[in-house]
């Protein structure tokens, strides 16, 4: 389920990046998707704990990173920029999101 859903979420993070000063509004978006997987998922399992919910937390958000971060171009092709792997503010933002996630589920 939080795979799923990391991916929807991801989806509508990357049409957040047409919105002016996106920069400073994908720390707070990392946040509040770090926050609704960690949640959601707690929901889906009766508020369980456990460190194999919170691998799966975390998981739900790097995939919602991924897709939010993917490129496409003219002809169905798609890409990862390689500006998304080199950039330190990008794993900053999927960091503060994993640990959301994580805290949710402790």
């Amino acid at each position: 389920m939080a795979w799923g859903l990391g991916a929807m979420l991801g989806l509508a993070w990357a049409f957040l990046r047409f919105v002016p000063f996106f920069f400073y509004l994908n720390f707070l978006v990392s946040l509040g998707i770090g926050y609704a997987i960690g949640e959601l998922t707690g929901r889906a399992v009766n508020r369980k704990r456990g460190l194999g919910l919170q691998l799966i937390g975390g998981v739900g958000v790097i995939i919602s990173f991924i897709v939010a971060q993917i490129r496409f171009l003219p002809g169905g092709v798609f890409f990862l920029s390689l500006m998304t792997v080199i950039n330190p503010w990008n794993w900053l933002v999927l960091g503060l999101g994993i640990y959301v996630a994580v805290a949710r589920l402790r």
